[in-house]
Protein backbone atom coordinates (compact mmCIF):
# COMPACT_ATOMS: atom_id res chain seq x y z
CA UNK A 1 0.00 0.00 0.00
CA UNK A 2 1.27 3.47 -0.92
CA UNK A 3 4.21 1.94 -2.78
CA UNK A 4 4.77 3.65 -6.16
CA UNK A 5 3.29 1.55 -8.95
CA UNK A 6 1.66 -1.03 -6.67
CA UNK A 7 -1.77 0.16 -7.76
CA UNK A 8 -0.98 -0.78 -11.36
CA UNK A 9 0.36 -4.19 -10.30
CA UNK A 10 -2.83 -4.84 -8.36
CA UNK A 11 -4.95 -3.90 -11.37
CA UNK A 12 -2.83 -6.21 -13.53
CA UNK A 13 -3.45 -9.04 -11.03
CA UNK A 14 -7.22 -8.49 -11.13
CA UNK A 15 -7.63 -7.97 -14.88
CA UNK A 16 -5.09 -10.27 -16.47
CA UNK A 17 -4.07 -7.73 -19.08
CA UNK A 18 -0.61 -8.15 -20.54
CA UNK A 19 1.64 -5.23 -19.63
CA UNK A 20 1.54 -3.91 -23.21
CA UNK A 21 -2.27 -4.22 -23.23
CA UNK A 22 -2.54 -2.39 -19.92
CA UNK A 23 -0.45 0.52 -21.13
CA UNK A 24 -2.49 0.73 -24.33
CA UNK A 25 -5.69 1.34 -22.32
CA UNK A 26 -7.11 4.84 -22.38
CA UNK A 27 -9.59 6.47 -20.03
CA UNK A 28 -12.16 5.69 -22.70
CA UNK A 29 -11.42 1.97 -22.29
CA UNK A 30 -13.37 2.11 -19.04
CA UNK A 31 -17.14 1.78 -19.14
CA UNK A 32 -18.27 3.19 -15.80
CA UNK A 33 -21.85 1.99 -16.25
CA UNK A 34 -20.90 -1.63 -16.98
CA UNK A 35 -17.76 -1.35 -14.82
CA UNK A 36 -15.58 -3.00 -17.42
CA UNK A 37 -12.37 -2.36 -19.26
CA UNK A 38 -12.19 -3.11 -22.97
CA UNK A 39 -8.79 -3.72 -24.45
CA UNK A 40 -6.28 -6.29 -25.45
CA UNK A 41 -4.20 -7.33 -28.39
CA UNK A 42 -1.92 -10.13 -29.57
CA UNK A 43 -4.51 -12.81 -30.43
CA UNK A 44 -7.92 -12.78 -32.08
CA UNK A 45 -9.40 -13.92 -28.77
CA UNK A 46 -7.60 -11.15 -26.89
CA UNK A 47 -8.36 -8.14 -29.07
CA UNK A 48 -10.92 -5.78 -27.54
CA UNK A 49 -11.98 -8.23 -24.86
CA UNK A 50 -14.25 -7.03 -22.09
CA UNK A 51 -12.94 -7.51 -18.56
CA UNK A 52 -15.22 -6.85 -15.57
CA UNK A 53 -13.67 -4.71 -12.85
CA UNK A 54 -13.38 -6.39 -9.46
CA UNK A 55 -14.54 -4.20 -6.55
CA UNK A 56 -11.03 -4.27 -5.02
CA UNK A 57 -9.58 -2.33 -7.96
CA UNK A 58 -12.56 -0.18 -8.89
CA UNK A 59 -11.31 2.88 -6.97
CA UNK A 60 -8.05 2.90 -8.93
CA UNK A 61 -9.67 2.45 -12.33
CA UNK A 62 -12.33 5.08 -11.61
CA UNK A 63 -9.71 7.57 -10.41
CA UNK A 64 -7.49 7.02 -13.44
CA UNK A 65 -10.43 7.27 -15.85
CA UNK A 66 -11.53 10.55 -14.24
CA UNK A 67 -8.21 12.24 -14.96
CA UNK A 68 -7.66 14.24 -18.11
CA UNK A 69 -4.96 12.01 -19.57
CA UNK A 70 -4.90 10.04 -22.79
CA UNK A 71 -3.53 6.92 -21.07
CA UNK A 72 -5.62 5.21 -18.42
CA UNK A 73 -2.59 4.78 -16.17
CA UNK A 74 -0.02 7.47 -15.62
CA UNK A 75 2.81 7.55 -13.14
CA UNK A 76 3.19 10.69 -11.06
CA UNK A 77 1.01 12.55 -13.55
CA UNK A 78 2.85 11.54 -16.71
CA UNK A 79 2.57 8.85 -19.33
CA UNK A 80 5.17 6.11 -19.19
CA UNK A 81 5.95 3.11 -21.35
CA UNK A 82 5.41 -0.50 -20.38
CA UNK A 83 9.18 -0.97 -20.58
CA UNK A 84 9.79 1.88 -18.12
CA UNK A 85 7.18 0.44 -15.75
CA UNK A 86 8.74 -3.03 -16.02
CA UNK A 87 12.35 -1.89 -15.56
CA UNK A 88 12.04 0.96 -13.08
CA UNK A 89 8.81 0.57 -11.13
CA UNK A 90 7.79 -3.09 -11.09
CA UNK A 91 11.35 -4.22 -10.47
CA UNK A 92 11.49 -2.13 -7.26
CA UNK A 93 8.06 -3.37 -6.23
CA UNK A 94 9.10 -7.00 -6.78
CA UNK A 95 12.23 -6.48 -4.67
CA UNK A 96 10.15 -4.82 -1.94
CA UNK A 97 7.88 -7.87 -1.63
CA UNK A 98 10.82 -10.28 -1.66
CA UNK A 99 10.30 -11.57 -5.22
CA UNK A 100 13.04 -9.84 -7.23
CA UNK A 101 12.62 -12.33 -10.08
CA UNK A 102 8.94 -11.40 -10.57
CA UNK A 103 7.78 -9.76 -13.78
CA UNK A 104 4.51 -8.04 -14.69
CA UNK A 105 3.56 -11.19 -16.61
CA UNK A 106 3.33 -12.98 -13.28
CA UNK A 107 0.20 -10.92 -12.68
CA UNK A 108 -1.57 -12.80 -15.52
CA UNK A 109 -0.53 -16.09 -13.93
CA UNK A 110 -1.77 -14.82 -10.56
CA UNK A 111 -5.20 -14.05 -11.97
CA UNK A 112 -5.45 -17.37 -13.80
CA UNK A 113 -4.38 -19.29 -10.70
CA UNK A 114 -6.75 -17.41 -8.40
CA UNK A 115 -9.69 -17.81 -10.76
CA UNK A 116 -8.97 -21.53 -11.00
CA UNK A 117 -8.63 -21.90 -7.22
CA UNK A 118 -11.92 -20.04 -6.75
CA UNK A 119 -13.69 -22.45 -9.08
CA UNK A 120 -14.33 -20.00 -11.91
CA UNK A 121 -15.60 -21.53 -15.12
CA UNK A 122 -12.57 -22.29 -17.35
CA UNK A 123 -14.29 -20.75 -20.36
CA UNK A 124 -14.79 -17.48 -18.51
CA UNK A 125 -11.15 -17.54 -17.40
CA UNK A 126 -9.98 -18.00 -20.99
CA UNK A 127 -12.17 -15.13 -22.16
CA UNK A 128 -10.99 -12.81 -19.41
CA UNK A 129 -7.36 -13.58 -20.26
CA UNK A 130 -7.98 -13.42 -24.00
CA UNK A 131 -6.71 -16.92 -24.69
CA UNK A 132 -7.66 -18.67 -27.91
CA UNK A 133 -9.02 -22.18 -27.54
CA UNK A 134 -9.05 -24.91 -30.14
CA UNK A 135 -11.89 -26.65 -28.33
CA UNK A 136 -14.97 -26.57 -30.56
CA UNK A 137 -17.21 -26.52 -27.47
CA UNK A 138 -16.26 -22.91 -26.82
CA UNK A 139 -17.69 -21.89 -30.19
CA UNK A 140 -21.03 -23.29 -29.12
CA UNK A 141 -20.97 -21.94 -25.58
CA UNK A 142 -22.20 -18.42 -25.10
CA UNK A 143 -20.95 -16.46 -22.12
CA UNK A 144 -22.29 -13.01 -21.41
CA UNK A 145 -20.98 -10.17 -19.29
CA UNK A 146 -22.81 -11.50 -16.22
CA UNK A 147 -20.89 -14.77 -16.48
CA UNK A 148 -17.57 -12.93 -16.76
CA UNK A 149 -18.50 -10.70 -13.80
CA UNK A 150 -19.43 -13.76 -11.74
CA UNK A 151 -16.01 -15.26 -12.49
CA UNK A 152 -14.16 -12.09 -11.40
CA UNK A 153 -16.20 -11.83 -8.18
CA UNK A 154 -15.22 -15.37 -7.14
CA UNK A 155 -11.81 -14.16 -6.06
CA UNK A 156 -11.22 -12.09 -2.97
Amino acid sequence: QNFPGADAALVLCYTGFRISEFFALTRFSYDCKAQTLTGGMKTAAGINRVVPIHPKIRKYVELWASLDHDSLYTFQGGAISSQYYRDHIFKRLAAEIGRPQATPHWCRHTLASRLHAAGADPLNTKRILGHADGNVTEHYTHVDLDGLREAILKIS
